[in-house]
């Protein structure tokens, strides 16, 4: 009686081989995103697709802002200029009225708050962080690069004033010695 296990097949209990394996099989590249489809994942990637998309407020900017921030917190906000957006005000989002606690009647979603500041106060604030500060922070670079030239400057200076000074004494004590003479312009 022969023992089926220890058989010696080709195809070793229906497998193919590794050849007709290998044209099937796609190539990674093939598996590889485009370009496009790259640049679309990026941009929803820096969207704001968990909160709602706000509609315009005349003369007022809306931002929403962070009731778990300890650092940049509600009544630091409030102490600024910005005020809690009513569900009243904005027609459309009475599903995002808190029903209950500190901060009802207005619009929240998640830990969001919904807050608006006015408009000449938005531009002041912009105006401020991004002209007017690195406006400053420019000046303190060029007054620190003029400081460092006038270093650099006295640095070489005092470096050349030194080596004036060692080559008037080398003078001074080898003016006699023809090799000395010969190569002094090398020297300098």
């Amino acid at each position: 009686m022969t023992e089926s296990r220890l058989k010696k097949s080709l195809n070793a209990g229906g497998r193919k081989d590794r050849g007709s394996e290998d044209a099937t099989r796609t190539a990674p590249e093939d598996k590889f995103i485009s370009t496009q489809e790259r640049r679309k994942m990026w941009s929803e990637e820096w969207t704001q697709s968990a909160l709602p998309k706000l509609p315009n407020l005349d003369g007022w900017h809306l931002c929403w802002l962070s009731t778990t921030n300890s650092y940049d917190s509600i009544d630091k906000r409030i102490r600024l200029g910005y005020v809690p957006v009513k569900s009243e005000e904005l027609p459309g989002y009475e599903d995002y009225r808190v029903k209950a606690g500190e901060h009802v009647g207005y619009i929240s979603c998640n830990e969001m708050l919904l807050f608006k500041l006015p408009m000449d106060v938005f531009q002041e604030i912009m105006l401020h962080h991004h002209y007017d500060q690195p406006r400053e922070e420019a000046e303190k670079l060029r007054v620190q690069l003029k400081v460092c030239k006038v270093n650099v400057t006295a640095t070489v200076s005092d470096l050349w004033m030194s080596r004036v000074k060692v080559l008037v004494i080398l003078i001074n004590s080898q003016a006699k010695c023809p090799y000395f003479r010969a190569n002094l312009r090398s020297l300098l």
